[in-house]
């Protein structure tokens, strides 16, 4: 395997700094603090309940690490470098000063992280905004003249779902997703060559493609089985067995650094106890799942959570 010049900068830029978590936490003497190191990218992230505490706590934090940069021979790219307050909808942002070489840190509602936005309030606005497959459909719409519908089905994979798959188990539950809804059920409609007025329902199961929502179902119920081990079900707390032993024990808040899990907690124990009760026998149990969610075709949350089991 040969690297690229710029992956061995990336390659010697990691050997700088992957002491650069211990030696702040060995500082700061607890566990509020967190690093993502990726490439030539550096996230902290911090959490501190207090106000004050938080603000003196991100400026050592910031402190440390651009003398840690310095003793390198590395130099921080200020016009590259923001803070964004992770609130929750209706509160206000505190006002938080950081600085550097008499220079304020600006703060932002929003950073691309691994190619996925995120926001402040996590609302997944801006990501979806910035993903949503709008070429896709005049791809589609053009290919149609001189492709089969088989072919169209690998188009429609290579331009629409690829894009629309990437970090769906954050966002696709958002309202703002609705959009990427309706540019689905265009490009199958576009496949199948039907108008606008007709619905694309039985389409979805003849191409054996999964809507949006059961395709956001299907990929939480992937990362709960792929994680299985990190969940005690009903079975293990109680020794009465019930209908429910097959559930998965939720954790006990849903503001919780957990949450993409407790939610696909909460979609496993709605499945049928048929799927559920070979979660332990993976393959198995994915075959199972995507025929299930391909027969049914879900188009919303509700939808799923409304039917009879």
């Amino acid at each position: 395997m040969s690297l690229t010049d710029q992956s061995w900068d990336h390659c010697l830029f990691l050997v700088y700094i992957n002491d650069l978590p211990s030696v702040i936490s060995y500082t700061l003497s607890n566990k509020n603090s967190s690093f993502v190191l990726f490439a030539d990218d550096t996230s902290v992230i911090i959490s501190k309940p207090c106000l004050m505490n938080f603000e003196r706590k991100l400026n050592i934090v910031f402190q440390i690490t651009k003398e840690r940069f310095n003793s390198n021979f590395l130099s921080l790219n200020f016009d590259k470098t923001y803070y964004m307050q992770f609130i929750t909808k209706n509160k206000l942002l505190n006002k938080i000063n950081i600085e550097h070489d008499d220079k304020i840190i600006l703060q932002t509602n929003f950073v691309n992280f691994l190619s996925i936005t995120v926001d402040n309030i996590h609302s997944w606005k801006q990501h979806i905004d910035k993903i949503t497959p709008n070429k896709a459909c005049y791809i589609i719409r053009r290919s149609k003249l001189y492709l089969s519908n088989d072919a169209l089905k690998m188009v429609y994979y290579a331009f629409f779902h690829s894009v629309m798959s990437y970090g769906l188990i954050f966002w696709g539950n958002s309202s703002h997703s609705k959009c990427v809804v309706k540019l689905q059920k265009r490009a199958i409609r576009i496949i199948m060559g039907a108008t606008n007025n007709v619905s694309s329902t039985e389409f979805f199961k003849l191409l054996k493609i999964l809507p949006l929502s059961a395709q956001y179902i299907h990929s939480l119920l992937k990362l709960v089985v792929n994680n299985r081990n990190l969940y005690l079900d009903n079975a293990e707390l109680y020794t009465i067995k019930t209908r429910n032993s097959y559930n998965l024990h939720p954790p006990l808040s849903h503001l919780t650094k957990y949450q993409v899990h407790y939610v696909g907690i909460s979609v496993f124990s709605h499945l049928p106890t048929s799927i559920k009760s070979i979660a332990n026998e993976t393959k198995i149990f994915k075959k199972t799942l995507k025929r299930f969610l391909l027969d049914t075709s879900y188009y919303s949350m509700d939808e799923y959570f409304n039917f009879k089991k």
